[in-house]
């Protein structure tokens, strides 16, 4: 039976189907050349061939080299379908940004909107950081989204929301710089609430071995990872920490860069004709915008720049310098970032990975958020039942 002839023509009225050359590599190329090229020389060898048995011999290599075109070009298909799969973070902002447009296309929930938004960040001359935020700023805070209890939000003389430090360290006191963004800045809670300063608070009253604890609250509004760890490069560093807590959120793998082109690009849209919401609004176009640019990325390729190459260059810093890193990431990271960011912490000798998920969700949303579903920082109780996480996390591994 002659198969050969079916199998051809099956061949053909794939490729269209299967080829896309936008997501082929040179190793994709590669592979395929070596099958192609074969089949050009033994076509040509048949040709020149009189006996009929050579023929169907050749005619059924051909036929198997076909087969292995075909392998290689589904496996082709099958990695560009995984990689038109939406990626889960980009889901949640684009469903996120629709409660909260339909809940403000209510004109009855207009009376939730807040009254005194943030604005404590100021462009920094860092191209890295971008932003930061202004020293001596003191402000009254009632929320980003919804109206939140008001709270004072008061940035020390150089730039981070905590009390006055004298950058050379007390003798006797052992130093802790926390970094990471609105969650860890404590946005919807005083200074006093967020886990930092609750930490700092558990180690003085737990620990009678005559040693002072400071813990630095360098948490910043919107920074990723790189943004923190330049901003220890440049400035926690500066006050000789013994530890740096690290605290990670899905957003780090955001490039803030292209959301600030977005939004100095973005024609403002009229939803409501109430200022206000309108405003609001907008602002969430710009994230989904962006998430909307970013959707079928492949995860490595947000994940290193932002992430794990800024946790590179934190080991190098601290590893030469003797200092612990404690790592630990919100209950919004999802599979492939958490797994990434655990394999890193445990490839250097000077990291720990501290997993409070659990904690977090066992705790019903309503008091794990300051305004669920519409803002998911932490709240107060939770800020302090991370801190007991940590206290215990580091008592436990001897880092304190």
């Amino acid at each position: 039976m002659n198969f050969t002839v079916p199998i051809t023509t099956f061949f053909i009225g794939q490729i269209p189907q299967i080829i896309q050359p936008s997501y082929m590599n040179l190793i994709d190329i590669s592979f395929l050349l070596i099958p192609l090229s074969t089949i050009f020389i033994i076509i040509k060898s048949v040709f020149s061939l009189q006996t009929a048995n050579f023929k169907t011999l050749m005619l059924t290599i051909i036929s198997i080299e076909l087969m292995v075109i075909i392998g290689i070009l589904h496996s082709m298909q099958v990695r560009s379908e995984v990689m038109r799969t939406e990626n889960p973070y980009s889901k949640a902002i684009k469903d996120y940004n629709n409660r909260v447009r339909n809940f403000y296309m209510n004109e009855e929930n207009w009376i939730k909107l807040p009254s005194h938004y943030m604005n404590a960040t100021r462009p920094s001359d860092n191209p890295k950081l971008l932003f930061e935020l202004k020293p001596n700023w003191t402000q009254v805070y009632d929320g980003s989204v919804v109206k939140l209890n008001e709270t004072t939000i008061s940035i020390n003389s150089d730039g981070f929301r905590d009390r006055e430090f004298n950058m050379t360290k007390p003798s006797g006191v052992f130093r802790i710089v926390s970094l990471g963004d609105s969650i860890t800045f404590g946005m919807g809670v005083e200074a006093n609430e967020t886990y930092s300063k609750y930490l700092e608070s558990i180690l003085n009253a737990n620990l009678t071995n005559n040693i002072t604890y400071e813990v630095l609250n360098f948490g910043v509004i919107g920074y990723n990872t790189m943004q923190e760890v330049e901003q220890f490069r440049t400035k926690g560093i500066l006050y000789d920490p013994d530890l740096v807590i690290l605290s990670f959120c899905g957003n780090d793998i955001e490039n803030n860069t292209r959301m600030q082109e977005i939004g100095a690009s973005l024609s403002y849209k009229t939803y409501t004709g109430n200022e206000s919401v309108d405003m609001l609004l907008n602002w969430g176009r710009v994230a989904e915008i962006y998430h909307e640019e970013n959707k079928y990325k492949p995860f490595e390729e947000m994940f290193n720049p932002f992430v794990a190459e800024p946790l590179e260059e934190l080991h190098n810093i601290t590893k030469t310098l003797n200092i612990t890193v404690v790592t630990m990431g919100t209950e919004d990271l999802g599979i492939d970032f958490e797994s990434r960011v655990k394999e890193i912490a445990y490839r250097y000798d000077n990291f720990y990975y501290l997993d409070y998920t659990n904690l977090v969700r066992t705790v019903p949303r309503e008091i794990v958020h300051v305004a669920y579903p519409y803002d998911y920082h932490y709240s107060a109780y939770m800020n302090k039942l991370i801190a007991e996480e940590l206290f215990n996390f580091l008592v436990n591994n001897n880092l304190v």
